[in-house]
């Protein structure tokens, strides 16, 4: 049960986490593309712009491991988990000590044992800095439209996406204010004492991106 004078409409909270899984898997989707072995542990804001639209989270990496936290007025709102070993992804409602599970579609199973789609097939352009980082980009495209990813050398990571659909619209998304330091593992899990809920009708899974040509 939600507490007393807090209305909250379970129509737009699906559509944010489905709008949530969506971008976590498109990163997904490169990230199995890059080389992992290094593991690397940071946080970073991860600020993203559709339109006139521009969304700030918090992010924190660990290997293959994420931590989404959505704030609204300097709180906490929702987190997100996403860890390809569990084959699941978690929402967090910290104010209702609640949370959510979204068993990955098999495609997303499958994606998580294998190499994902090719990032070096892909046309590279040279390397460029962002956010302090040295990155090799490349650019892809397919059928729905293009992506543009910048991977950054040391973190094994794309920390900077561009995505340009086939009407013209853009959106970008980027990790900010990096900080490489080493993270718990408690950070990826739900805490104890959350209760499950779930919404009817909720899918469950989410596809993927498609691959990228």
């Amino acid at each position: 049960m939600f507490p007393a004078g807090r209305q909250i409409d379970m129509k737009e909270y699906e559509m944010m986490i489905r709008k949530l899984v969506l971008t976590i898997s498109t990163i997904f989707t490169l990230l199995l593309s890059i080389n992992t072995a290094q593991a690397a542990e940071w946080t970073a804001d991860f600020v993203k712009t559709d339109g006139q639209m521009k969304d700030v989270s918090k992010v924190y990496i660990k290997g293959d491991k994420r931590r989404e936290e959505m704030t609204h007025r300097g709180q906490t709102e929702s987190i997100v988990l996403f860890n390809p070993g569990s084959h699941q992804i978690i929402t967090l409602m910290p104010s209702e000590r609640m949370f959510m599970e979204i068993p990955m579609s098999p495609d997303q199973a499958m994606f998580a044992k294998g190499p994902g789609s090719d990032l070096a097939g892909g046309k590279p352009l040279g390397t460029e800095k962002v956010s302090g980082y040295l990155c090799d980009k490349y650019h892809q495209e397919s059928p729905e439209g293009a992506v543009t990813v910048w991977v950054s050398r040391k973190l094994q990571y794309p920390i900077r996406i561009e995505m340009v659909d086939l009407d013209g619209g853009k959106s970008v998304m980027t990790y900010e204010n990096i900080q490489e330091k080493s993270l718990p593992d408690s950070l990826f899990s739900v805490p104890a004492g959350y209760n499950k809920f779930s919404i009817p009708g909720m899918p469950g899974g989410m596809p993927m991106m498609p691959p990228m040509r």
